[in-house]
């Protein structure tokens, strides 16, 4: 029995869906105890700090953690000292840039925030990216560890102190914060500054303008929709819309799982073949989920946010119709990282947004937080639908050999099971 239950843990794709599951039920757990906590205006606030520092993070990171993946297959043992090198330099350049935007500028509240954590963001970016190659299970684990401490604090604070912008702040910040401490403390990473160092960061930097680029256009098509909705409606608007897609973020929530793991194979030498088993393993699991949602998304909203979220359901439902787009992009995106084609990435994904903000322009006047659903459906499933012939060109992948799980993965999987794997 023992043996077998090993042979199931060391198996990187089940023991990351295992705690992918874990951090989808906590999930849902914080994002309950957020919005009954610090009600539809504070929520608002946080959801929109959120999406700013995102959008901002991957702007900033230059490629950083997309390149990690790229180099390591091709450079030697001491890649990895000056890798964390130059992302040390980097991340004092942008303490001097956002320290310098804040008292230049004077922003709201929100955005000063924002640009403060910047730094913070990016090199926990970093660190998480070289941790999801060389150890991805510690990856999860810190993921789901920091997941439950934010948890106590929330129960803290909802039994034991009033709802105030300082919680926003807390909560804000508290992720990034406490996975970049206990990444450098479990990691313990050699940080090399020497010429070599320069040269490096030099070629990071040139290298990483069209991984930036692809990564800062992937989180605005998620986030662009939220930036857009708060120009023109209120934040207890923006908090029903954003719990929506919250809980329909959940059904590509495996797929993100599998894909830190894929991306860890396919810099170590995997092939096309493997994007292939693992988007069939994602697409299948992620027609589960959505009937679950559909089933019980309704009851589930209404007892975890309490009343005024209703149209929250009918958010959640437009959305998941985008959810097989977003999974190949996801699976393609990474096997697209780690091969090199970053230029052709970042053209798929600006055409996205492009589509996205399009009709989000004027679909958001006419329809409100329906029409963003509806404009995230249509720019989803174009992403996907780009990517999958991407993938066909280079890969040499069908698409049949994409869709859903064959009699073999079945197989594989009870294989597994049996300890025989």
């Amino acid at each position: 029995m023992k043996s077998r239950i090993s042979k199931i843990a060391d198996n990187e794709y089940f023991f990351s869906v295992a705690t992918k599951i874990y951090e989808i039920m906590i999930g849902v757990l914080i994002s309950s105890l957020k919005v009954r906590f610090l009600g539809k205006d504070l929520t608002g606030r946080l959801l929109f700090m959120a999406s700013m520092s995102k959008m901002l993070g991957f702007l900033f990171q230059m490629g950083y953690s997309q390149a990690y993946a790229y180099f390591k297959k091709r450079e030697d043992d001491s890649f990895k000292g000056r890798y964390l090198g130059s992302a040390v330099l980097l991340t004092a350049v942008y303490v001097v840039i956002c320290i310098s935007y804040v008292i230049i500028f004077r922003p709201e509240a929100e955005m000063w925030f924002v640009m403060i954590a910047v730094p913070i963001v990016f090199l926990q970016q970093v660190m998480s990216g070289v941790v999801r190659v060389e150890k991805p299970k510690t990856r999860n684990i810190v993921f789901a560890i920091t997941d439950t401490m934010l948890v106590t604090i929330l129960l803290f604070a909802f039994f034991f102190s009033e709802p105030a912008f300082k919680w926003v702040v807390i909560i804000f910040i508290f992720l990034d914060g406490i996975r970049l401490i206990i990444f450098f403390f479990v990691e313990r990473p050699p940080i090399t500054f020497n010429k070599d160092t320069f040269r490096l960061f030099r070629k990071l930097f040139i290298f990483g303008i069209f991984p930036m680029l692809g990564a800062f256009l992937m989180n605005l098509n998620y986030k662009v929709d939220v930036y857009m909705l708060k120009k023109v409606m209120i934040y207890e608007i923006v908090a029903v819309y954003t719990v929506g897609v919250t809980v329909a973020d959940q059904c590509w929530a495996i797929t993100t799982a599998l894909g830190d793991i894929l991306i860890s194979k396919l810099a170590k030498g995997g092939k096309a073949s493997e994007v292939s088993r693992v988007l069939r393993y994602s697409n299948t699991l992620t027609l589960a989920l959505q009937l679950v949602f559909l089933i019980f998304g309704k009851l589930a909203i209404s007892i975890v946010y309490g009343p005024g979220y209703e149209d929250s359901y009918i958010v959640l439902c437009l959305v998941m119709i985008g959810s097989y787009g977003m999974n190949f992009a996801k699976m393609i995106g990474n096997y697209c990282i780690v091969e090199g084609l970053h230029k052709e990435r970042m053209i798929i994904l600006l055409i996205t947004v492009i589509t996205n903000v399009s009709a989000n322009l004027y679909l958001i006047l006419s329809m409100g937080i329906f029409g963003a659903a509806i404009s995230s459906i249509i720019s989803y499933n174009v992403c996907g639908i780009m990517f999958v012939w991407l993938f066909r060109r280079k890969g040499g992948q069908r698409v049949r050999d994409i869709l859903f799980a064959k009699k073999k993965d079945y197989e594989d999987l009870f294989r597994l099971l049996r300890g025989k794997a």
